[in-house]
């Protein structure tokens, strides 16, 4: 008989005791075996590793790991080091999966297509005033295969196809050899990610079946005030994958959304306690045209005499001016 390999789920936990125990449910319901759980405590203020260690204790299956918070990266790269399995699922605390044959069905297309390196099945999104409603419609319920590097980062950034954060796919352990997920940020930390997960990866299916549940919960960090630190994690994943399209040497209209959303992001930054660290990363980042260097070179001569509030407000509106002129010509 075909021996089945091992699924490790992570599941960071932060302050998720409402949450926590549905999820873990939703994970033991499920018809795939063998599975194993790695439950991290991120330096929970609630009653959450009080319920880890008990939930611990009634199953063997599970492994828990408590650590200072230090983020939700952090706790999945503790979670992958303790990982058995040869496929990893990452699930936040307070989601669950959809079905109970949404693993199972999944990993049927690691068998069925051994080149692949990820399986993201289709993201739902539960709230309490709408119920439960499929994320990005088109093209989820269509099983497709994803192979091009270029393709595949588009379509894993805009969400219309993958869903942009770790949740809701299969990955291959190897993907995660010889590298850590960024602890630099901890908003849109997945999204920094995804070129490097690209980089390593051959194929993904979008399987079409099963599902993974975004649960609505008002304490979540997207839900909760946008602070100069999301800006911040937004600006470093802005540049990291703006980076990786002047690798692929893509067409500018991809590049060109991802630069001037990193701009807009350093520039609001000009004005918290992050606003050297932003200068500094948007003057080190590649142009995408031509007409990018000449912005820097602005940037760099504004910002040296008036400082980076006013100098990055001026060589904005400078640089904006100077794209509407040359429109017109």
């Amino acid at each position: 008989m075909f021996e089945k390999p091992l699924l490790s789920v992570i599941i960071p936990v932060y302050n998720a005791e409402k949450y926590l125990e549905l999820c873990v449910k939703s994970i033991f319901s499920q018809t795939y075996e063998p599975i194993e759980l790695i439950l991290v405590n991120d330096g929970s203020t609630d009653s959450s590793l009080r319920i880890c260690k008990h939930l611990a204790q009634k199953d063997e299956r599970i492994i828990m790991i408590d650590q200072s918070n230090s983020g939700p990266n952090a706790a999945r790269n503790r979670g992958l080091e303790a990982a058995n399995g040869e496929f990893i699922v990452f699930v936040d605390s307070d989601d669950e999966l959809y079905s109970d044959d949404t693993l199972a069905l999944n990993m049927l297309l690691f068998t069925e297509n051994p080149e692949t390196d990820i399986v993201s099945f289709p993201q739902y999104r539960e709230t309490s005033k709408e119920g439960c409603g499929l994320l990005n419609k088109k093209g989820q319920l269509t099983r497709q295969v994803l192979n091009d590097k270029l393709t595949l980062l588009t379509n894993w950034y805009n969400g219309k196809l993958i869903d942009g954060g770790f949740p809701g796919k299969i990955f291959r352990k190897s993907l995660f050899d010889g590298w850590e997920l960024t602890e630099i940020i901890r908003f849109t930390e997945d999204h920094y990610d995804i070129p490097n997960i690209c980089r390593r990866c051959n194929q993904v299916i979008i399987s079409g079946v099963g599902g993974y549940v975004y649960k609505f919960n008002p304490q979540s960090a997207i839900h909760t005030e946008y602070t100069p630190e999301k800006r911040r994690g937004q600006l470093y994943s802005e540049l990291n994958i703006y980076g990786y399209l002047c690798e692929l040497n893509a067409p500018d209209r991809f590049k060109k959304d991802f630069y001037n959303r990193a701009i807009e992001n350093a520039y609001y930054l000009s004005m918290s306690e992050y606003s050297e660290e932003a200068l500094n990363l948007i003057k080190k980042a590649p142009s995408y045209r031509k007409g990018g260097s000449s912005f820097i070179k602005l940037l760099k001569l504004s910002t040296a005499i008036l400082g980076f509030k006013y100098g990055f407000s001026i060589s904005k509106r400078i640089a904006a001016l100077a794209g509407k002129l040359k429109s017109k010509k």
